[in-house]
């Protein structure tokens, strides 16, 4: 079996690179139409110590409709933040109206984003995931890691049915041990059981980067 080869490049985070929620417009959602520079993590920042509830809506990397629910810190300051990565934020709703005047809320993106999820062929005995990571540019300020989920990122626990789902939370991400903030060429493998898999990508600084993994499954 060939080795499927994926890269992930993220460039500098933004906290207002999708929108803003206006609470002197009583929640009035403002939001960019352009796509981001690559599908990644959405926050939600808020000036107040409370907020609503959340739900985004967009498209992922293949561009599939996908939404997510998150809740606002109580932290001013502090972002909530997807678990799973837009490539385009299409909405966003709001629990409840918003009726104090503390500054609004900033809807952009943090210093994460992933590959999209790829299964693994589960009839196979070990699975045995083998990949080899190298992060790119600058291995200085670049931290990647490989997860991996028993969660099928198409599969519709409501309906019961696979494809064209659209979960509010995504598949649960496990960090593989072998494959954890790696700042260099790192070679590693996953051989109990899972579902899919994808690489993550993590900024230290405000500078941008890259790295590339090749991931092959025996068995």
């Amino acid at each position: 079996m060939q080795p499927t080869y994926v890269t992930k490049s993220l460039a500098v985070a933004s906290s207002t690179a999708v929108g803003s929620i206006s609470t002197a417009a009583n929640g009035t959602v403002t939001l960019s139409c352009a796509l981001l520079d690559t599908a990644r993590r959405i926050t939600v920042t808020s000036a107040s110590l409370s907020g609503p509830v959340f739900t985004i809506f967009g498209l992922n990397e293949t561009l599939n409709p996908i939404s997510e629910t998150i809740t606002p810190s109580t932290t001013v300051g502090s972002a909530a933040t997807t678990t799973q990565d837009f490539i385009k934020v299409t909405a966003v709703t709001l629990s409840c109206a918003i009726t104090n005047s503390s500054g609004g809320f900033l809807i952009g993106t943090n210093t994460q984003g992933g590959t999209s999820w790829r299964p693994v062929d589960t009839f196979r005995d070990p699975i045995n995931l083998g990949f080899d990571i190298n992060v790119t540019s600058p291995s200085t300020v670049v931290l990647a890691s490989l997860e991996y989920s028993m969660d099928y990122p198409e599969y519709n626990p409501n309906t019961r049915l696979w494809g064209g789902a659209t979960p509010t939370q995504g598949p649960r991400a496990v960090i593989s041990s072998l494959g954890s903030s790696v700042t260099a060429d790192t070679i590693g493998s996953i051989t109990i059981p899972f579902a899919a898999w994808r690489l993550t990508i993590t900024s230290t600084s405000s500078a941008a980067g890259s790295v590339i993994a090749s991931v092959i499954q025996a068995g």
